[in-house]
């Protein structure tokens, strides 16, 4: 059995038709999955017709073939996705109803059911308290704790930034459970626009740990730290990011290093002799010096000359030359 056809991603209109395709050479049968859970009715089903795409119908579909022999293969998964919806995770909202081992399975009638009742609720006092028509709430999972429901709210074509709509759908639950008698408990609740990249740490292939602030979908940001004197682009930041997403899950930081190939010694040596000595940057000049002579590999005997025009302006300033450490320049004289 093999695959020979993958279905396709697609970015769509609100209420247009999608068509999913997948194929198979030699499989007895095949399913199709939406978010890993089987979908009722759509054995050897092709194309997946899904008809007036709304937002419950977001989320990653693959194909899983069956062979005669029992064995199973999945395609790559494809992404459904709406144009102009802004999309925030709410995670953690823990409501008053006893938890039951059948809302683990996302296919019972019990979960549709309080999925249903925890959406709806959630988006009348939403809409509410924000004025927003176009929202609706799409509950995705339900766990033990009471109920912990981890949601989707989805916003039609707003003005408001990634940051902006965050805080206000933050604070609007923070009001809704206040106003629901314990139903609903905020302090357990994690609100995150899936545009926005958050704040992270990264490790430099070459240099040391820097960080990256939040960030919106599409856009660049610079990191903290500068590139040493050393490198082609010296004094630029570190590393630069692409906030990258796909409007599903969680957009993401993509670091690159942005510090460029390490430069030839003799160049920077030749603009370190060009610079005017003094008693406020010899310290600089000393650890430049020091730093581009600390492999003896990369030393010739043209260097060892800079590195001696170097020290000479030092004394020449009345500065002591044990400033400059250069470990090799005797081996060179």
């Amino acid at each position: 059995m093999e695959i020979s056809v993958h279905p396709s991603s697609q970015i769509v209109n609100i209420n247009a038709n999608v068509e999913l395709t997948c194929g198979f050479n030699n499989a007895k049968r095949y399913h199709w999955y939406k978010d890993d859970v089987l979908l009722p009715n759509r054995e050897n089903q092709n194309p997946l017709i899904i008809l007036s795409v709304a937002p419950s119908d977001i989320g990653y579909y693959f194909c899983r073939g069956s062979g005669r022999n029992g064995e199973t293969l999945d395609t790559m998964r494809a992404s459904v996705y709406v144009k102009d919806l802004t999309n925030i995770q709410v995670l953690n909202a823990r409501f008053a109803i006893s938890f039951r081992d059948e809302l683990h399975d996302k296919t019972s009638k019990l979960f549709t059911d309080t999925a249903f009742n925890i959406s709806t609720y959630v988006a009348h006092g939403l809409r509410t308290s924000t004025g927003l028509e176009s929202l609706s709430v799409v509950c995705r999972a339900l766990r033990p704790g009471s109920v912990k429901a981890d949601m989707n709210i989805y916003i039609e074509r707003t003005n408001m930034t990634a940051l902006e709509t965050q805080d206000l759908i933050g604070l609007s639950l923070e009001s809704l459970a206040n106003e629901s008698n314990g139903f609903l408990d905020s302090n357990t609740i994690l609100v995150q626009d899936n545009a926005i990249c958050q704040n992270i740490s990264w490790i430099s292939p070459r240099f040391e740990r820097v960080e990256f602030p939040v960030g919106e979908n599409g856009t660049w940001a610079n990191s903290t730290g500068m590139c040493p004197f050393n490198t082609t682009q010296a004094n630029e930041p570190i590393g630069r990011a692409l906030c990258i997403g796909d409007g599903i899950t969680q957009s993401q930081w993509q670091p690159v290093d942005n510090c460029g190939p390490f430069r030839n010694v003799t160049d920077i040596l030749t603009e370190i002799a060009q610079v005017i000595v003094s008693e406020e940057n010899a310290d600089e000049v000393s650890q430049q010096v020091s730093s581009v002579t600390s492999n003896i590999e990369d030393i010739t005997s043209d260097d060892v000359t800079f590195v001696a025009e170097i020290t000479s302006n030092i004394v020449q300033q009345n500065l002591t030359s044990n400033r400059v450490h250069c470990q090799y320049c005797e081996q060179y004289s």
